[in-house]
């Protein structure tokens, strides 16, 4: 975590190479299991840092560049399937 100035007097913002572990915890690469994408985004990332494309991120810039329509696509359609998996094997019966 690094802690710069703004340029607003004393006023400083936190950035980090990384994503914070709650702005992970709560981003659309999130299935509760490292994936294959996560390795691939992971490998990008380092990489961009290595070769000094990379510039550390606040929050808020590392909530908008984990946000991507495939990984919600992936992760609406995993709830789903979970979803029909635990009423046709685990129903809940009427009342209840």
């Amino acid at each position: 975590m690094l802690i710069l100035l703004t340029g607003s007097g004393k006023q400083t913002a936190l950035k980090s190479w990384w994503p914070q572990q709650s702005t992970w915890m709560e981003n659309d690469h999130n299935f509760g299991h490292w994936t294959e994408v996560n390795e691939r985004w992971y490998l990008q990332r380092l990489e961009r840092i290595q070769d000094g494309t990379a510039q550390p991120l606040g929050v808020s810039q590392w909530r908008n560049q984990l946000r991507t329509k495939e990984a919600r696509v992936v992760k609406a359609h995993v709830e789903t399937l979970s979803q029909t998996f635990l009423q046709t094997f685990l129903p809940i019966p009427a009342g209840q």
